[in-house]
């Protein structure tokens, strides 16, 4: 990389460098802006059970949890209301079934 810095300003220059070390520098600045944003939408994106009447969980048959009865769960600020939904939590994932609202 230096050679070719080298070369560039043989032929171009101080000018083609200086322009290239100063976009380099704002690449990376936004980059590392970007990858923090991301990073901080990891937490708060967990899938949360509000309210369930009954709860039912077999870990030898599966890493579900089996919820049942007027089920709300949150996830990023929006509920998702329905009968029965399967919960995994590991996963952060759940399966709704049965009259599903999502608000």
């Amino acid at each position: 990389m230096l050679n070719l810095l080298k070369e560039l300003n043989q032929v171009f220059g101080n000018q083609l460098i200086e322009m290239f070390k100063s976009n380099y520098s704002i690449f990376c600045i936004i980059f590392f802006l970007l990858s923090l944003s991301f990073y901080g939408q990891v937490n708060s994106s967990l899938i949360t059970i509000k309210q369930a009447e009954s709860l039912s969980y077999d870990s030898e048959k599966t890493s579900a949890k089996i919820l049942h009865g007027n089920v709300i769960a949150e996830h990023n600020g929006s509920l998702l209301y329905c009968d029965t939904a399967l919960f995994f939590e590991a996963d952060n994932k759940i399966f709704a079934s049965g009259h599903i609202l999502d608000c």
